[in-house]
């Protein structure tokens, strides 16, 4: 019976990768509609595996939320699923998301983009160097000309330069050669995404690993490998989150068991896995600071200077030593990603819209939130550094992945999976329940030119701060739980 149960809650499934596999990103009704069955199953998934409503009532909820993250097996009623059965949901996944990697990028176009790096690096051309719009495809070999001409056909950042750090670019080299030797577009990105499917793996190969090691229960995985925008975003449009998210977590958890042993290889490793993630990726430099206050509350001085002052000094040398690429990076590159994008932000917006109204610059609003954004994470990395808990530190860090977000000018739905993986650990609500509501963001794709509409934009981040008060309230009543206990003994 559960077999079979699950099959029909798998087959939830189909309708969003038919959706990935045949619809445009203009249905945006149509891919609302079949979003929706393959989000109820996972959510049931969720709460059976979790048992959160098993004995039908809300009033004990915060109390069945956080046994799911505890070493006693759920107890399982209904439709409830046995301990052997969550061999059968990991397979489930893998079936998942071998589906979604067959499928073409119907939602984003990036990917055309990174095989466009990987062609320019193949010919030995910088892809920082030169913008996709003006560079002459009649200097390339014939074949490669062709592919080249196909990539910018299906581009759409014809006018920037490339953001893509060095880990991504090898990466995009060795899917371009790919392409190439096959002399098909479709056998790049394949290629491509087999890179992102072997970091799916070490995700939950890691997941469970740390799982293990903490005494949390393994099913707590779920809430990542079954999540529908994971499949959507890495499996089918093949973003290179899952690579970032892989070496999120072997950061943090590296950085966790620096604090409890002080270990120097811990640190290290920390810190290899936390450069690879910027190397992949920049917004990681975000968690810099936490390590920062961490090193230095427990005056670890030559290791604070090792790890962030060189590294500060080989950036300042680059830009000294490279000033035509720091000024295009500037204009047309990085610096039009944090100031000029924009897409699905909130506070973004909402002071954009304010300075409008008062005529000021409203120009400014991008560079106003960015250094709020940054001050706000130094001073809560500072407040969260005596945290030792491995919970604490992984609540710590989605803390400050969330407020980069809330203030970034651009959040597309693939920007909020760290969250997710996060969300493993710090069993909060609210990641899971935006992987949901993010989805009404594609509803900029249905009018011409692009416009986000302020409308769905109300009803994602009303929904998101809605469930952020709900975590809130959760962990409050446990920690009121834990006192009442405390004083009991």
């Amino acid at each position: 019976m559960n077999l079979f149960f699950q099959l029909i809650l798998f087959s939830f499934y189909i309708p969003l990768f038919l959706f990935q596999a045949y619809g445009e990103r203009k249905n945006f009704y149509l891919f609302l509609f079949v979003s929706g069955p393959a989000f109820l199953s996972y959510f049931y998934i969720l709460t059976r595996t979790a048992s959160l409503f098993a004995e039908n009532t809300f009033s004990r909820f915060p109390k069945l939320f956080f046994d799911r993250f505890t070493k006693t097996p759920p107890k399982f009623v209904s439709f409830g699923f046995s301990k052997s059965s969550f061999t059968q949901w990991i397979g489930l996944g893998f079936v998942l998301r071998i589906l979604f990697y067959l499928t073409p990028p119907t939602l984003s176009e990036d990917v055309y983009r990174f095989l466009w790096d990987g062609l320019l690096v193949s010919e030995g051309i910088s892809p920082f160097s030169f913008l996709p719009g003006e560079f002459s495809i009649v200097t390339l070999p014939i074949e490669k000309s062709k592919l080249a001409s196909e990539l910018l056909r299906e581009m759409n950042s014809l006018r920037f330069y490339s953001v893509y750090p060095p880990v991504l670019q090898f990466l995009f080299y060795l899917s371009a050669q790919g392409m190439c030797f096959f002399n098909k577009i479709h056998a790049g990105i394949l290629i491509w995404k087999s890179f992102l499917f072997f970091s799916e793996i070490g995700i939950l190969w890691f997941l469970l690993k740390m799982l293990k090691e903490a005494e949390l229960s393994q099913w707590s995985v779920l809430i990542y490998w079954l999540n529908p925008l994971v499949l959507l975003e890495i499996g089918g449009n093949g973003h290179p989150e899952s690579i970032l998210v892989f070496c999120l977590l072997v950061a943090v958890w590296y950085l966790w068991r620096w604090i409890q042993t002080t270990r120097t290889k811990d640190v290290l490793i920390h810190f290899i896995f936390l450069i690879f993630g910027i190397l992949t990726k920049i917004t990681p430099l975000i968690l810099v600071s936490l390590s920062g206050w961490i090193l230095f509350r427990r005056k670890k001085i030559r290791l604070l200077i090792l790890f962030y002052l060189l590294p500060l000094l080989g950036l300042f040398a680059g830009i000294v030593f490279f000033p035509e690429w720091a000024i295009k990076q500037k204009t047309s590159g990085i610096g039009v990603f944090f100031q000029l994008f924009e897409f699905n932000g909130s506070i973004y917006y909402i002071l954009r819209e304010f300075l409008k109204v008062i005529g000021e610059d409203f120009y400014k609003s991008g560079r106003i939130c960015g250094i709020t954004a940054l001050v706000l994470i130094l001073l809560y990395s500072f407040w969260k550094r005596k945290e030792e808990s491995l919970q604490k530190i992984f609540k710590t860090v989605e803390g400050i992945y969330l407020l980069f977000l809330i203030f970034a000018t651009t959040v597309h739905p693939w920007y909020i999976l760290p969250l997710l993986a996060l969300s493993v650990f710090s069993q909060s609500i609210a990641p899971m329940v935006w992987s949901l509501v993010i989805l009404v963001s594609y509803s900029t794709y249905t009018v011409s030119p692009y416009e986000d509409s302020f409308v769905w934009l109300g009803v994602e981040y009303g929904v998101l701060f809605l469930f952020l008060h709900i975590d809130y309230k959760l962990i409050s009543s446990l920690k009121e739980s834990s006192q009442r206990i405390d004083s009991k003994t």
